[in-house]
C-alpha cells in the first residue's frame, strides 16, 4: 500500500506460463508458493 504509486508493473500471461502447455514457470510457482506460506502464516486455510 505504501508503493502503490510506485509499484512495479508485473508480468504478462506469457511470462509467467507457458503458452504451448499453459504452465506455470517455475519463477511463478516460487512466488505463488511464498504467497500461500505467507497467507497461511495469518490463519487461511487452503
Amino acid at each position: 500500500e505504501k508503493n502503490y504509486a510506485t509499484a512495479p508493473q508485473g508480468k504478462t500471461f506469457q511470462e509467467c506460463y507457458d503458452v504451448k502447455t499453459i504452465t506455470p514457470t517455475d519463477e511463478y510457482v516460487q512466488v505463488y508458493e511464498g504467497a500461500r506460506k505467507k497467507l497461511e502464516g495469518l490463519g487461511l486455510v487452503f
